[in-house]
């Protein structure tokens, strides 16, 4: 069975203070986080790959514990793949346990539960899993799916009463559960993709400025390129791991401290590339631009605001000398919809256009495509779903559905589909030059005006055409009616090679004029 697995689990631990979650993180690590953090208590969240052996890798998200950091515990259960579920067997379900049993359960993530501290003379496993199961935690002794493994890493000066060797046994245990439920899960994330990620930690620092660390989901980033994170962006300056080490790439399940933003990111925001500079710039325009469109929009009756083109407009639409790419556009909430529609109105070309004929908030519906159908449009869906029902009527009418997650990526797209409806440009492609050395007037049958000339760069193909310049400047353009070699007639000569060649009508020819042999490639346009 082919594994599921496109790029390393994240994996989230998170619990009740003090139940052991960074001591459990940092066995793994070999090191010694716990001892370092400010009264034995994380402070953020913080993120480090492990390498596990046999080319398997995980990346651990460490959560604070104690109340004040709920919010946090909540982004870190909606960027993780798998939630390790520490419990001390001897405190049992505390209230930041039952909180994050609820977040994992929100989110959708399986978990796993680490029952901690199992040497402890008060420690009654069998009591922990009969609390957890009345909260909802479905463990395996009671048939259900939630695996549990017992561990003991209480510190207590020394390790536990238990031998490194049962140490060891009881962590692989805990990681091969981790890594099956992972399995199950599966996780999508290519380096090849479109980059995403979250913002995990943002700061100010007075000697590196905006600092944010993003943990990366899908696609890669490197230094140079631009992203984006809400309304904060950023030209990556450099990228450190969390052993300090400068990474000249981010792969799908690193995080990395990032360092280039213009102003401070949130914490728990999507993170994703952006083509350029000028995008960039686009985007902020168009976010600003949006918000006093929208102001000016309730501030108009309902009879004034955009509304869907009606038949004779469709027409009209139709009937245009340039080629014209028709959208329905959906979006999860109202300001989505506007936002999107502002954008793709502000998409500059002379040569091509695109024009909205319906929007609206919500699922596709049937009516959409339907609209679709019959008008050859495209439909975009930003943030919204498309049913089993409607993706059979759309695949069976032949209309074509985009769903996006991210307004960047539909505009960049969208960029790309109106590029391919233009016609190629025709670039001028040079084969080869030579310099005329003599200029020969034959006479009798074989009248003509020949330029003895000497091939400086490439070759002379007579099959393609030719220009003569005379100190720069172009005097004539055309096809030869012959190329000769010797005596010989030819189809091509090369580098370095005397040859004569003339024109049917041209014979005004120059010692030191330049023959340029061209051709004429299409070449897709690359921006509107």
């Amino acid at each position: 069975m082919p594994s599921t697995l496109e790029r390393p689990p994240i994996v989230t631990i998170m619990g009740h203070v003090d139940h052991g979650k960074t001591t459990l993180l940092d066995a793994y690590r070999s090191s010694s986080i716990a001892a370092g953090e400010a009264g034995g208590i994380t402070q953020h969240i913080g993120a480090f790959m492990v390498e596990l052996g046999d080319a398997q890798r995980i990346t651990f998200l460490d959560t604070p514990g104690h109340a004040a950091f709920s919010a946090m515990r909540q982004r870190g259960a909606s960027a993780t793949d798998v939630v390790i579920l520490v419990v001390a067997a001897d405190d049992g379900v505390m209230p930041q346990t039952i909180e994050s049993i609820k977040y994992a359960t929100e989110a959708g993530v399986p978990l796993v539960v680490a029952i901690n501290k199992c040497d402890k003379e008060q420690a009654d496993v069998h009591r922990v899993k009969q609390e957890l199961a009345r909260h909802g935690v479905d463990l395996e002794d009671f048939g259900g799916a939630v695996q549990a493994a017992t561990s003991s890493l209480y510190w207590s000066g020394l390790m536990s009463s238990l031998t490194k060797q049962q140490i060891r046994k009881n962590l692989d245990a805990l990681l091969e559960a981790v890594l099956l439920q992972a399995e199950v899960r599966g996780t999508q994330g290519k380096a090849s993709n479109p980059a995403e990620g979250v913002v995990i930690e943002a700061s100010s620092d007075k000697f590196k400025g905006q600092v944010a660390t993003v943990l990366l989901h899908d696609g890669s980033l490197k230094p140079g390129e631009y992203i984006a994170a809400g309304c904060s962006f950023a030209r990556i300056k450099s990228m450190t791991d969390d052993g300090k080490q400068r990474l000249k790439s981010l792969q799908p399940s690193m995080a990395a401290e990032v360092m280039g933003w213009r102003s401070l990111p949130e914490v728990g925001v999507p993170v994703f590339k952006v083509a350029s500079e000028r995008r960039r710039q686009m985007a902020e325009e168009h976010r600003q631009e949006t918000l006093q469109e929208r102001r000016r929009l309730r501030r108009l009756p309902r009879s004034a605001r955009p509304r869907e083109l009606n038949q004779q407009e469709l027409l009209d639409v139709a009937s245009s000398d340039k080629p014209t790419r028709l959208l329905v556009v959906r979006s999860d909430v109202q300001g989505s919809a506007e936002a999107l529609v502002d954008a793709i109105a502000a998409i500059p070309s002379s040569e091509v256009a695109c024009q909205v004929i319906r929007q609206g908030v919500g699922n596709i519906t049937d009516s959409d495509i339907e609209l679709a159908a019959t008008t050859n449009a495209t439909i975009l869906g930003f943030g919204v779903g498309l049913g089993k029902k409607e993706a059979a009527q759309a695949e069976q009418q032949g209309v074509q559905v985009k769903l996006y997650k991210v307004v960047y990526h539909l505009l960049e797209e969208l960029e790309q589909d109106l590029l391919s409806m233009l016609p190629p440009l025709m670039v001028e492609k040079q084969v080869g030059k030579a310099k005329v050395l003599q200029v020969f007037n034959l006479t009798g049958k074989r009248k003509s005006t020949v330029a003895g000339c000497r091939v400086l760069t490439g070759s002379l193909v007579k099959a393609h055409r030719f220009k003569v310049l005379r100190k720069g400047e172009e005097i004539h353009e055309g096809e030869l009616s012959q190329l000769m070699h010797h005596k010989d007639s030819v189809e091509e000569v090369g580098l370095n090679t005397e040859c004569g060649l003339s024109f049917e009508d041209y014979s005004d020819f120059a010692a030191d004029d330049e023959v340029v042999c061209y051709q004429i490639e299409e070449k897709r346009r690359e921006r509107l």
